[in-house]
């Protein structure tokens, strides 16, 4: 298996991990930053794995569903006949979702909801308030370029929906001297705007399907492909 991933140096790293009934085991990791990732040089370090281990060895590789790694797939059932490839689920799930987040209301309701999380953290008194009427409970933070991530901050704020809209129609926060700057008054506005509630209401009905998928194909502790064609069946069933 082929995992492509970024460190905190921002070097870009392809990890080999191999799966056997036993356990997943990690291989090695490849800092490809200064490669151009054609076909031809992801060929040359599969091949290379392949023939680590023996081709007899080796039954099946899952990477994620870039054409890169297709071309590559080509290459390699060519070179060992007897290998077979398929794409990563949660990758596929995750391109699913990056085009859901192209939707007019996705793409509006994102930054709306980044507006309102980014307040409450960086101000202790809105943060304060959360914690007060959400039990002590947090909300995740949405960024612009996780797509799964999105959906479920989503999910995370609407479940908290009366509590956030607590903090600014509640006597503590309307008699404090915070309502008077710009800043809370325009959060207090996006808390209250029963739009971006509708769309997030919207947004997640349609997303969680998916979402369940993913977290089901994304699990460690069990193996989920006996669960895959069932759980895509029901989640295109919830969302038509």
């Amino acid at each position: 298996m082929a995992d492509g991933c970024t460190d905190w140096k921002w070097r870009s790293l392809i990890n080999f991990l191999v799966y056997c009934p036993k356990e997943t085991i990690f291989l090695k990791s490849v800092d490809v930053s200064h490669a151009s990732k054609s076909f031809d040089f992801l060929f040359k370090l599969f091949k290379d794995v392949v023939l680590f281990f023996g081709p007899e060895n080796v039954v099946h590789i899952v990477t994620d569903n870039a054409a890169n790694y297709v071309a590559t797939r080509k290459l390699l059932e060519k070179e060992f006949p007897k290998l077979s490839w398929s794409p990563c689920v949660a990758h596929c799930i995750n391109l699913m979702l990056q085009d859901m987040g192209k939707l007019e209301e996705v793409s509006e309701a994102i930054p709306y909801a980044i507006k309102i999380t980014k307040y409450i953290y960086n101000h202790w008194y809105a943060l304060f308030f959360m914690w007060k009427y959400t039990g002590g409970r947090e909300i995740l933070w949405p960024f612009p370029t996780r797509f799964a991530t999105n959906f479920i901050a989503l999910q995370s704020i609407l479940a908290q929906k009366e509590a956030l809209r607590a903090i600014v129609t509640y006597k503590e926060w309307t008699s404090s001297a915070y309502v008077k700057e710009a800043k809370a008054k325009q959060f207090a506005e996006q808390l209250l705007d029963f739009g971006f509630w509708s769309k997030c209401s919207d947004i997640v009905k349609l997303a969680n399907p998916l979402v369940y998928v993913l977290h089901m194909v994304d699990s460690e502790y069990k193996s989920s492909m006996g669960f895959l064609y069932w759980g895509m069946y029901k989640a295109k069933e919830e969302m038509v």
